[in-house]
């Protein structure tokens, strides 16, 4: 849903939304504009204040993928904002019984997919799923796999992708993730949603990854200042936050960055 305040004149107006998606195969995110038109309503006005409230709902865009979305009011963007359709959208998917493994199989070659307990399961199947975090808090997440390559998690709808490899795989025995390096299981028990807490700035997205037999969250988010106070930049930052314990490792961003304010 997407909601807003659009000026009209007076007497009385209504809107009309009409939506460009320009799905275009080159551009990712895709972008969605949306042209907000104004209609003349028949009969005199009693009250009016000139603001009227509006929101769009938007259906069939596809589930795990962020959008750019444009709202338009008489030629003038009033709204832009990217977002993510979350997984737990999804009209339909396959459930996960406690006990049952569940992991990704396959080689960079012919692809990846889900398995549980040695059942293939459907590529672009989404996935739900009881897990365990610290303290043993359950959580429902929420899987798909993208072209075969790419895993993503999702729990409370922030989600974290995982690149697929030899050297990480992604297991889930009895509630526990786990990402497999070829020689250990890593665990994980700091859920997407939580890794996301501990940044502050513009998140961008999550990658969960193995790195020196460690599961880790690299975080990248972006934050805005003006270099030497005067031209004003977009600054990059990424954070690495351990999966099992959520401290942060470490935090890294342009060395002109200090000059920022």
């Amino acid at each position: 849903m997407i909601y807003g305040i659009a000026i009209t004149p007076t007497p009385c107006y209504e809107l009309e939304a009409r939506l460009d998606p320009c799905l275009s195969s080159s551009v990712y995110p895709p972008p969605l504009i949306i042209d907000i038109i104004a209609q003349a309503k028949p009969g005199a006005c009693v009250e009016c204040i000139g603001e009227v409230p509006f929101w769009t709902k938007i259906a069939n865009l596809v589930p795990g993928q962020d959008y750019d979305v444009t709202v338009r009011y008489e030629g003038e963007i009033i709204c832009q904002e990217r977002i993510y359709l979350p997984l737990s959208s999804a009209s339909g998917y396959v459930e996960i019984p406690d006990k049952v493994t569940l992991e990704s199989a396959g080689t960079p070659m012919i692809g990846f997919s889900f398995q549980g307990d040695g059942e293939v399961l459907a590529p672009k199947a989404v996935v739900r799923i009881k897990v365990r975090g610290n303290h043993d808090r359950t959580h429902l997440a929420y899987l798909e796999l993208k072209y075969g390559l790419t895993a993503i998690i999702e729990v409370n709808d922030v989600p974290a992708i995982i690149r697929l490899s030899q050297d990480c795989k992604l297991k889930i025995i009895d509630g526990q993730i786990f990402l497999d390096n070829g020689y250990r299981l890593l665990p994980v028990r700091v859920m997407p949603d939580e890794a996301a807490g501990r940044v502050k700035d513009e998140m961008q997205f999550i990658e969960l990854k193995a790195v020196n037999d460690k599961a880790i969250y690299q975080v990248v988010s972006v934050t805005h200042g003006k270099l030497l106070g005067l031209v004003p930049r977009e600054i990059n930052i990424e954070t690495k936050i351990d999966a099992l314990s959520g401290e942060i490792i470490k935090r890294e961003q342009p060395w002109w960055a200090r000059f920022c304010w």
